[in-house]
C-alpha cells in the first residue's frame, strides 16, 4: 500500500527564511523530492508548522516549492506519515494525529545528543526537539550520528531507532555556479602557485558549531606545508 508522507518545516516569514540560512531546510526539500520519486509513496509534502498564506511564498526562494507546501491542518487529512524534521509538533498536534491513526517519525539530521548535553550542562530550559514524547513511532538518524546516538533516542522516546540515509544535491549551488561561469568561464577552483590564505567561518556558537576543528586541520596542514600558507584567519 502506498502512503502519503509530510515533512515538517517552519517558515514564519518566507521572504526572510532563506533555504541558505539553515541547512536542514535544504534537507527537507531534498527529502520531499526523494519521497516523491519512491515507488512506495503516493504523495509527499512539506508541512509548514507556521501559519502563513500561499501568497506569502510568491517572489521568494520558496515559490518554486510552494505547490508541495501544506499546513498542519491540511496534513491531518492528506498525510499518513508525519516526519518531524525542521520543526517539532505541539502536544495537541501529536494527540490529534494519533487520534487520526497517523504514524509520526522523528528524523535526526544534526548532532542532537551534543546539543542536548549542552542544555543539561548549562541549564537551558527550552524543550525544543528534546521534550520526552512517547507518541513517536520511530526515530530515523543520519549515518554519521547513528552509532553514537541510537541508544539515547531509544531511551528518550521508547521507540525503534533506525539508520537513515543522508541525502544531498548540488541544486542549491547551481544558480550561483551558472552566474560564476557566465562571468569567469568556470566556477571550479583553479589553484595557483602562490601561498594561500585560509579562512574559518564557523560562528563559535556551541560545541557543534565551533571553529576548533577547522583551525586544527589548518594548523596541521601549515606544519607540514608552511611554504603553501600565507595566513590563517
Amino acid at each position: 500500500m502506498k502512503v502519503n508522507i509530510g515533512i515538517t518545516l517552519i517558515l514564519k516569514d518566507p521572504k526572510k527564511d532563506s533555504p541558505f540560512s539553515n541547512g536542514i531546510r535544504q534537507n527537507v526539500i531534498l527529502l520531499q523530492e526523494l519521497y516523491k520519486k519512491s515507488s512506495n509513496i503516493n504523495n509527499s509534502y512539506i508541512i509548514n508548522a507556521a501559519e502563513v498564506n500561499q501568497e506569502d511564498y510568491k517572489n521568494t526562494h520558496w515559490e518554486k516549492y510552494s505547490k508541495d507546501i501544506i499546513s498542519i491542518k491540511q496534513a491531518y487529512e492528506l498525510c499518513d506519515v508525519i516526519v518531524v524534521c525542521h520543526s517539532n509538533l505541539s502536544k495537541s498536534q501529536f494527540q490529534e494525529l494519533k487520534k487520526l491513526n497517523k504514524k509520526i517519525v522523528f528524523q535526526v539530521l544534526g548532532a542532537e545528543l551534543s546539543i542536548f548535553n549542552e542544555k543539561v550542562l548549562f541549564e537551558d530550559k527550552s524543550n525544543g526537539l528534546y521534550e520526552k514524547n512517547t507518541a513517536l513511532d520511530a526515530v530515523w538518524v543520519s549515518p554519521h550520528f547513528f552509532e553514537r546516538d541510537k541508544h539515547f533516542f531509544e531511551q528518550l522516546h521508547k521507540c525503534p531507532v533506525f539508520e537513515a540515509p543522508y541525502v544531498w544535491s548540488p541544486q542549491f549551488m547551481q544558480i550561483d555556479i551558472k552566474k560564476q561561469e557566465e562571468k569567469k568561464g568556470t566556477a571550479n577552483y583553479v589553484p595557483t602557485k602562490d601561498s594561500k590564505r585560509i579562512s574559518t567561518m564557523e560562528p563559535n556558537l556551541n560545541m557543534v558549531k565551533t571553529s576548533i576543528f577547522p583551525i586544527i586541520i589548518s594548523e596541521k596542514f601549515f606544519n607540514e606545508n608552511d611554504n603553501l600558507v600565507d595566513k590563517i584567519s
